[in-house]
């Protein structure tokens, strides 16, 4: 008896301090930062240049990068990546979008990087909406992509339900943050609510252009059935593009990916029925 009762007591000291521990540090496991110093190089092969973006009024420097398409450009993607790692990482995916003729325009949110400030769903959401300010002064609305991929898919569908484009694109995404939580087998056992919500179904509501989605059915970070939940609120079946085999970050693998990818970002030459 003595020794069942030192078990449950361990095993509920144990359950606690996991739970004390999810509290302090759940930014943390949200927001997986990797820094850069300020004059730190990057090794890309294809042209590049960087760019800050700047909001004074709060207080907020965003590190981006420019990768001009091959020859001639259609338009520009608004790049809003995963919540791991920075630029270092994520600019390896430009030559996607560049080599379909598309500028590429891809941010470090607050705290990520080389930007400023820490990292929060409002910043992730006041970045996404500099990146956009940046790209509107060049570019028509009709010129411009918006894409998302895993966490991106919040800032990503917050901007497209605020603003003209003529394309939203996600990729890994879920439902929100509560129902991912809810997902995960091991913070489901756990009553703590997450800090932060991203409810991509609500802003995707309230999107007026076109939106495609891309999954994968072995995604064991976004289960699948996360994003199944989105898919009535997807208007054409065929944008919504689910990869046999893909996981949660292997998709451009795959050469469906990049067929579908170039079928949704190709242009139609004017007078072509």
């Amino acid at each position: 008896m003595k020794l069942l009762l030192s078990i449950l007591g361990i095993t509920a000291g144990i359950y606690l301090l996991a739970m004390v521990g999810l509290i302090l540090f759940q930014n943390r496991l949200t927001f997986q930062t990797v820094k850069m110093r300020p004059e730190a190089a990057f090794e890309f092969q294809a042209l590049h240049k960087e760019v800050y973006l700047e909001d004074r009024e709060e207080n907020l420097k965003i590190h981006s990068l420019f990768f001009p398409a091959k020859e001639s450009s259609n338009g520009i993607i608004l790049y809003f990546h995963g919540n791991s790692g920075n630029l270092k990482r994520w600019g390896q995916y430009a030559s996607d979008f560049t080599s379909l003729h598309y500028d590429f325009l891809a941010i470090d949110y607050p705290g990520y990087g080389k930007s400023s400030g820490k990292p929060s769903e409002e910043g992730f959401y006041a970045s996404a909406r500099l990146a956009y300010e940046w790209a509107a002064a060049k570019y028509k609305p009709s010129d411009i992509v918006i894409y998302g991929r895993s966490i991106g898919s919040g800032p990503a569908s917050h901007l497209a339900a605020r603003v003209d484009a003529r394309l939203l694109i996600l990729e890994t995404p879920f439902y929100s943050f509560r129902d991912l939580s809810k997902k995960n087998p091991f913070l489901s056992i756990f009553p703590i609510p997450p800090k932060q919500h991203f409810p991509v179904n609500e802003h995707l509501e309230a999107t007026n252009c076109e939106i495609a989605l891309f999954h994968g059915t072995k995604d064991r970070v976004v289960p699948l059935s996360s994003a199944m939940r989105l898919k009535s609120l997807v208007p054409k079946s065929e944008n919504f593009i689910i990869i046999p085999g893909g996981k949660h970050r292997n998709l451009s693998d795959f050469p469906e990916y990049h067929g579908e990818l170039k079928r949704l970002l190709q242009r139609v030459p004017v007078g072509t029925l």
